[in-house]
């Protein structure tokens, strides 16, 4: 998964993103994580259940795919919303879209903090010695 993130620069412009297939590739990807979201909105506790399993899927690879990837990816997203539903960048889809996944985003640092917090095997072993 994380060679995916290193496929597209975030700091290229709106025009390349627009074309680059892992970037676009990658947001179809989470555009279907969002759309399974939405289904549940409805039901609360099942849509914290499904962001925060979310979350700790990506933090739990070695290493964590944490906010360093998620902060990146969220500031270009709106770009794949807009070109795939031909929609200007004010368009109140776009925000919506864009905002929803801010939420995830929000989940994934709560936990990142908590995953901080947590000692390694490593310092464990360490702390045993």
């Amino acid at each position: 998964m994380r060679k995916r993130f290193h496929k597209f620069p975030a700091s290229s412009a709106a025009s390349v993103l627009k074309v680059d297939k892992e970037f676009l590739r990658h947001s179809r990807k989470v555009i279907v994580e969002l759309d399974e979201m939405v289904k549940v909105l409805n039901a609360p506790d099942v849509l914290k259940s499904r962001a925060l399993k979310l979350a700790r899927r990506h933090l739990d690879l070695d290493p964590p795919i944490g906010s360093q990837f998620f902060d990146p990816f969220y500031e270009k997203f709106h770009v794949f919303i807009e070109t795939s539903l031909d929609l200007p960048p004010e368009h109140e889809e776009v925000q919506l879209w864009t905002s929803f996944l801010s939420f995830i985003i929000a989940v994934l640092k709560v936990e990142e903090a908590k995953h901080r917090t947590k000692p390694s095997d490593s310092d464990i072993c360490c702390i045993l010695l």
